[in-house]
C-alpha cells in the first residue's frame, strides 16, 4: 500500500462531503428558545452527561478490542491461502488505528437511542439541547451558534464512509516473496501482480533521502525495481517487512534475482530521521 494512496482516497470521499456540509451550515445552528434557562439545563442534565460518558467508555473499550481481534482474524484467513518464504500484511499498528476509530464511533449511535428510551423523548430533546449548548460553549450568552453535536455526527458519518471504503482494501493488501518471485497485492489494486525473479532489475538500499518538508534525512530502507518500472518501496508500504528484517529480505531478493544491492546515499551528512 503506497502511503499516499489512502490519503487520496480519503480526500476524494471527504471533500465532497465537506462541501455538502458547508452548504447545509444554516441547519447546523443552535436556536435557544427564550423560555429555556441554560442554568436549569446544566443543573438537570449534567448528571445524565456523566452517565452517558460512563456508558460510552464501557461500550467503546470492549468494542475496539473486539474489532481489533476480528481484523486480526480476517488477516489470518487471508494469509492462510498464501504460500511463500516471506509473507507481509498490514500489521497491528494499522489494525489498531481502524479498531480505535471504529471502537469510538460505532457505540455512539446505539447509545443515543438507548438514552432516548431511558430518558423519554421530551427529556431527551432537552438533553440534546443542553449537550449542543455545552459543546458550543454558549453557557453565558443566549445567542445562536453551531450545533457541534450535528457537526460531530456529520464528521463521524463521513469518516465511517472513508473507513468502509479503505478497510477492505487495506485488509486485502499483502506481499509474498517466494522461490518463484514477488507477488504484490497493492492497496486499491484490482488483483495481485506477480514478478518473476528475471523481472527484478534493481535492489537498492536507500540510506538517505529528501523528506516531504525538503529536509534531507537518514532512514535506511530498501526498494525493489522491476522491468516495467514498478517499484516496491519497503519504506512506504504497510505490506512490507519490519525494519529489522528488511536487510534479510533484501539479501534474499538479491540472491534469487542475481542482482547486487546498490547503495543510494545522496545526503551522507543528513541527520537520522527523528533527530532535530
Amino acid at each position: 500500500m503506497d502511503s499516499g494512496v489512502i490519503g487520496g482516497v480519503s480526500a476524494a470521499v471527504l471533500v465532497p462531503l465537506i462541501f455538502f456540509g458547508l452548504s447545509r451550515i444554516r441547519t447546523l445552528r443552535i436556536e435557544i428558545p427564550p423560555d429555556v434557562s441554560v442554568e436549569r439545563l446544566e443543573a438537570e442534565y449534567r448528571p445524565w452527561e456523566r452517565k452517558a460518558i460512563g456508558l460510552y467508555v464501557a461500550a467503546a473499550v470492549p468494542c475496539g478490542l473486539l474489532i481489533f481481534f476480528v481484523l486480526r482474524g480476517l488477516s489470518s484467513l487471508i494469509s492462510a491461502g498464501l504460500d511463500g518464504v516471506y509473507l507481509f500484511q498490514p500489521g497491528d499498528p494499522v489494525r489498531s488505528l481502524y479498531a480505535l476509530f471504529l471502537g469510538l464511533a460505532l457505540p455512539a449511535f446505539p447509545l443515543e437511542r438507548l438514552l432516548e428510551r431511558w430518558m423519554g423523548p421530551e427529556k431527551f430533546r432537552e438533553y440534546q439541547l443542553y449537550d449542543a449548548i455545552r459543546a458550543a460553549n454558549l453557557y453565558r450568552r443566549q445567542s445562536a451558534g453551531l450545533d457541534m453535536r450535528k457537526v460531530g455526527k456529520g464528521l463521524m458519518i463521513s469518516l465511517l464512509i472513508v473507513v468502509a471504503i479503505t478497510l477492505p482494501l487495506t485488509l486485502d493488501s499483502y506481499t509474498v516473496v517466494s522461490e518463484q518471485g514477488i507477488a504484490l497485492n497493492r492497496y486499491a489494486s484490482l488483483g495481485v501482480t506477480r514478478y518473476p525473479w528475471k523481472e527484478v532489475t534493481a535492489v537498492t538500499n536507500v540510506v538517505s533521502f529528501r523528506a516531504p518538508n525538503g529536509r534531507p534525512v537518514r532512514n535506511p530502507s530498501f526498494k525493489v525495481t522491476f522491468a516495467n518500472g514498478d517499484v516496491w518501496d519497503m519504506f512506504r508500504s504497510v505490506a512490507a517487512p519490519p525494519k529489522e528484517r528488511q536487510a534479510e529480505v533484501a539479501a534474499f531478493i538479491a540472491r534469487k534475482s542475481g542482482r547486487s544491492i546498490v547503495i543510494e546515499d545522496p545526503f551522507p551528512d543528513a541527520r537520522p530521521s527523528g533527530e532535530r
